[in-house]
């Protein structure tokens, strides 16, 4: 990253309006994300799929629950992992303050983060932060001593600060917390959305259904298709005792989120307070001088979709997205072509690809693009035994292959190609075994916003961090 983009970043968010849309690619590795691996469903998509038995789904929701939900409690905190992100979302709101500091009386000293994530490592931050400077205000949006209850309107706070003799007035930096699927901490009443830690993990209820794990995951690993899962769990699922089945789901249902389906409303138990947070986040992307910065969200919620992609038409708002890799900075850049570089910005910001293949003996690679410009020099990984090519990010690739033996006659690989698409290409050799191309570029994700957003300036050479 060069000292501009860290300079130009900052002037770009310096009294502004400042949101965050935070999704689960932050907290990883500490809890995955419903990727169940390449060229996969996800887990969101088996549990979506109308095809899945009603017992198959409550088993789907039961491995959900022990491998996911489970770790959001927190209740294993020693890990290598769990410190890892712990200290980015610490950096990350550590940085935050340290701008809003800086910030001066145009504005309230708040920042919004709105996120999906169930888990609770904001809360435990704000903890954190808190015991080192007390002069800083962390707003979940609830009310209460005992018993804190979550309400929307208990966001629209500024807080000062006016010394033991109230002979100033000095307003502290705050961030709003706004937790858009739920939280494992939050639990429905009838007097409200009420915030319950510690909560009781209920797999030891259910220790009968712990044999199916490895049986599920061994689904996922052995077939492909959706088709082909969804058929196997199926059979399983007439395996597994109807009632326990339904106990559990019952007490599943307890938690205060939104399940990973694409039918979210109809499957909440809060779903007033849902509407509510939605229009929130409508409201404050349609404000003057607004900045949306994305980080590690995927946009498969139609609905933060749907209002983020009519926000777009606010001549006020600026929008980041950190991707973190290829695929979703192509899966971005199709789901709002005609707004990036105009409305929207993709970070990182990146100039060159690396391209690596097996290498094979007398194999001649040109990379070329429509202006006819040509890449065919390479370094050789002898870790890897493969070619790397270090590319431009072109808009389009051409890939042409020919040997020693016959450079008369090329043979084109692929065409008009993206980034992301040149994985999909491959060469056969003489034993007619097929490599494929691997892509890669310097990931970004909430370390990269770290590095934009920090209180001091990165030590540059003058180089592209690649």
């Amino acid at each position: 990253m060069k000292k501009e983009s860290y300079i130009k970043f900052h002037e770009d968010i310096s009294g502004k309006n400042t949101n965050f849309l935070i999704g689960s690619g932050t907290s990883s590795p500490f809890i995955k994300t419903l990727s169940l691996g390449e060229n996969k469903p996800s887990l969101e998509d088996l549990l979506t799929d109308t095809n899945l038995d009603t017992n198959a789904k409550y088993m789907l929701f039961y491995f959900y629950y022990h491998n996911w939900i489970v770790k959001m409690f927190m209740h294993d905190e020693k890990t290598e992992d769990y410190k890892q992100v712990f200290e980015n979302y610490k950096n990350f709101i550590r940085n935050g303050l340290n701008i809003l500091r800086t910030e001066g009386y145009q504005l309230p000293k708040r920042m919004n983060i709105f996120t999906t994530n169930y888990d609770t490592f904001f809360e435990s931050v704000f903890d954190n932060v808190v015991l080192e400077n007390p002069l800083n205000y962390f707003n979940d949006g609830s009310r209460g001593f005992i018993d804190k209850y979550i309400n929307i309107e208990n966001y629209h706070l500024n807080v000062a600060h006016s010394g033991v003799q109230d002979n100033y007035k000095k307003e502290i930096p705050s961030f709003n917390l706004i937790k858009l699927h739920g939280s494992v901490s939050w639990k429905d009443t009838s007097q409200g959305i009420k915030i319950e830690y510690n909560k009781e993990n209920i797999l030891a209820k259910y220790e009968e259904l712990k044999i199916y794990i490895e049986k599920i995951e061994d689904i996922i690993d052995t077939n492909s298709t959706k088709e082909e899962m969804i058929e196997s769990i199926n059979n399983l699922a007439t395996d597994v005792g109807e009632k326990l089945l339904l106990d559990f789901h019952s007490d599943y249902n307890d938690l205060a989120i939104i399940n990973p389906t694409k039918y979210k409303f109809s499957q909440t138990v809060f779903e007033q307070h849902y509407y509510q947070m939605l229009r929130l986040l409508s409201y404050e992307l349609e404000r003057k001088n607004t900045i949306l910065i994305v980080v590690g969200f995927s946009f498969a919620d139609e609905h933060i979709k749907e209002i983020v992609g009519r926000s777009l038409s606010n001549p006020f708002l600026k929008v980041y997205i950190v991707c973190y890799d290829l695929w979703q900075r192509h899966k971005i850049e199709e789901l709002f072509a005609g707004f990036i570089d105009n409305k929207i910005e993709i970070l990182p910001k990146i100039e060159t690809i690396f391209v690596s293949i097996f290498d094979i003996e007398d194999m001649s690679l040109t990379f070329t693009n429509s202006n006819h410009e040509e890449i065919t020099e390479y370094e050789y990984d002898s870790n890897g035994c493969s070619r790397v090519y270090k590319l431009p990010l072109w808009k389009e690739y051409n890939i042409y292959l020919s040997y020693k033996d016959d450079d008369d006659d090329s043979e084109k690989i692929a065409e008009g190609i993206n980034a992301f698409e040149i994985s999909s290409h491959g060469i056969i050799d003489d034993s007619r075994d097929k490599y494929f191309f691997e892509t890669s570029y310097p990931k970004g994700d909430i370390y990269y916003l770290n590095s934009l957003m920090g209180s001091q300036p990165p030590m540059f050479d003058g180089e592209e961090n690649e």
